[in-house]
């Protein structure tokens, strides 16, 4: 966030300035931070404008605060296209997925068991995929609408409960495994290629951007 946003942001008082703060604060984790900070630094002119006027938020906005974030949050996913939905889908997928592993790598060595690199490495990281889409999904369809603490702490939830899978079944899962038989070096490879996945689909949608904006 830039000095003149911040600077600016205090040009509002009241129920505008309580507002923005509301607004950025539930986005954050829901969109992409360059959309909120997009999205803060044009409310920032409209919510200035319409104090201006002496008009309250309701009447200037022409509905409630919790309405105005849902229409801005079903704007953003509105208009994705299936291809940037689809790339921001899966790009929470890999990372979630690769965190579950180096989680589960680091405790395995740290506690000197021998299935660092094991098929169960694999079956952590399915479950932080699919922990990813549903994360994403949730963040849609359900985060925002949550207030205060009770957003916070679903958030949390939805991120930490694979990590807690990973502390709570670790040893349960390759005990499981342990009988199936695959290559460290295919497990490295395995969790490489996911991080050049995750990358790709990063700067991916840089380039997206960039393009369009020209």
């Amino acid at each position: 966030m830039s000095s003149e946003n911040r600077k600016n942001k205090y040009c509002l008082k009241g129920e505008f300035y309580e507002a923005l703060e509301i607004v950025n604060m539930n986005l954050g984790g829901v969109v992409p931070n360059s959309f909120r900070k997009e999205v803060y630094s044009d409310l920032i002119d409209v919510f200035y404008r319409n104090q201006s006027d002496n008009k309250s938020f309701s009447d200037a906005m022409g509905c409630s605060l919790d309405d105005f974030i849902a229409d801005i949050v079903d704007t953003y996913y509105s208009t994705l296209g299936g291809g940037e939905y689809i790339n921001n889908l899966f790009q929470n997928a890999f990372l979630l997925s690769l965190l579950c592993e180096i989680f589960y790598i680091v405790n395995s060595l740290v506690v000197g068991e021998s299935g660092a690199l094991s098929f169960a490495t694999i079956i952590i990281g399915t479950i932080g995929f699919i922990s990813g889409l549903i994360c994403f999904y949730c963040n849609y369809k359900i985060v925002y609408k949550l207030k205060g603490w009770n957003r916070r702490l679903f958030k949390t939830f939805l991120i930490l409960a694979p990590l807690y899978v990973v502390i709570l079944f670790q040893d349960s899962i390759y005990n499981l495994t342990k009988h199936i038989l695959i290559s460290k070096k295919l497990v490295l490879g395995i969790i490489i290629l996911e991080a050049i996945i995750y990358i790709v689909l990063i700067f991916r949608n840089r380039f997206k951007k960039i393009k369009n904006i020209r």
